[in-house]
């Protein structure tokens, strides 16, 4: 998983995760893109919290991409 899906499911924010990568302190192996993405590798001890964290950003991101804007209804 990308490392700001890592942050945003451990409730950190991404700048302290990309901190703790160039610091090599991150608590689980990681690797990086030739693209410069930083990718957590498998968390095997992933809790049913976290997975619930992440349902619930998936969820937000899909709901924010697929919700059309709406116009304002005009009154006649």
């Amino acid at each position: 998983m990308r490392l700001s899906v890592w942050a945003e499911l451990r409730g950190i924010r991404y700048k302290t995760a990309w901190r703790m990568w160039k610091a090599k302190t991150l608590p689980v192996p990681a690797y990086q893109l030739a693209t410069g993405t930083v990718v957590i590798e498998g968390d095997p001890a992933v809790s049913s919290r976290e997975q619930r964290r992440w349902f619930e950003f998936s969820l937000r991101v899909l709901i924010k991409t697929l919700t059309p804007v709406m116009p304002a209804t005009v009154k006649s």
